[in-house]
């Protein structure tokens, strides 16, 4: 929790009486993406690590049906197919990543091993940092990715996203390319 001013703590409150593996952590004020990504994989206790932005969807079943993979040691990061959904409209269209490419994936709908991102220093605070993350996780790794070839994932794009920031977005770049 990234220093939320909904009722985020006492929702949270009522999954954990019914789901004790349920863990919460955060902040009282907002830290920013980078920082919170990191505190949960500080605090995370899995084996496998999956993470979820607020305004994002996981399907039911993304959990059972990425741990397969990594837990027959097929691979060290497995990603989904994803719905890609325009708030403004409700429309949404599927997002297949095959091939693989890199470029495709978005911060979510990964699973990777907890201790293999814990090794590479976690998330770096850059305006790019899930690719960072992918490519220095993937230079360690050297194992290629495993696809689920199903939208198991659905990825919110808003208008006034950091994404839709054209200077921005470009000036990511800039710096991923200086790194």
């Amino acid at each position: 929790d990234d220093g939320s001013t909904d009722d985020t703590a006492r929702m949270v409150e009522t999954y954990r009486t019914r789901h004790t593996n349920l863990h919460y952590t955060g902040w009282p004020v907002n830290k920013g993406l980078t920082a919170a990504s990191n505190l949960g994989l500080r605090t995370a206790q899995g084996r496998y690590f999956i993470r979820l932005d607020a305004d994002d969807t996981f399907h039911a079943e993304i959990l059972s049906s990425c741990i397969e993979p990594l837990a027959r040691d097929e691979t060290d990061l497995v990603y989904c197919d994803r719905y890609d959904v325009n708030i403004p409209d409700g429309t949404r269209s599927l997002i297949e990543v095959e091939p693989f490419n890199l470029f495709e994936l978005t911060a979510c709908g990964t699973m990777m091993r907890t201790d293999m991102l814990r090794d590479i220093g976690g998330y770096r605070d850059l305006f790019w940092e899930e690719y960072d993350l992918y490519l220095r996780y993937l230079q360690r790794s050297q194992r290629l990715p495993v696809r689920v070839p199903r939208p198991l994932y659905y990825y919110s794009r808003h208008p006034l996203s950091m994404t839709a920031d054209k200077r921005r977005t470009s000036e990511g770049w800039d710096e991923m390319k200086r790194l």
